[in-house]
């Protein structure tokens, strides 16, 4: 307990800047840990309308770019667009841009 309190006597912001450096780190840590289970537990679900396009590339495990030629090229389109927005946008039903999605999809798993 001392060198700690010798530590903050002598070396405050260098301890601020440990201490600071280990909350990120272990931040950072419990966001892999989380996401690696969640994932684990979400390979390739069935496609609804709320999913963004980048939740979808991860649940199937494809590249995001498979997914850009199912957009259309409209503008204004990312992997934070969801499928329902991208239907609307190109005045389709939603089943259409899933089909198209999960088309996409499989070309790219023959591909491997």
């Amino acid at each position: 307990m001392t060198t700690l309190r010798a530590l903050w006597r002598d070396h405050k912001l260098l301890l601020l800047g440990f201490v600071l450096a280990a909350l990120v780190t272990l931040m950072l840590c419990v966001r892999l840990v989380v996401l690696t289970v969640y994932f684990a537990h979400h390979r390739d679900m069935t496609l609804e309308g709320w999913m963004p396009l980048g939740y979808v590339a991860r649940s199937y495990d494809v590249d995001p770019a498979v997914l850009k030629p199912v957009t259309g090229g409209l503008d204004g389109i990312n992997r934070h667009s969801s499928i329902a927005e991208i239907a609307a946008k190109q005045h389709r039903p939603v089943a259409e841009v899933e089909q198209d999605i999960l088309a996409a999809i499989q070309a790219r798993r023959a591909d491997k």
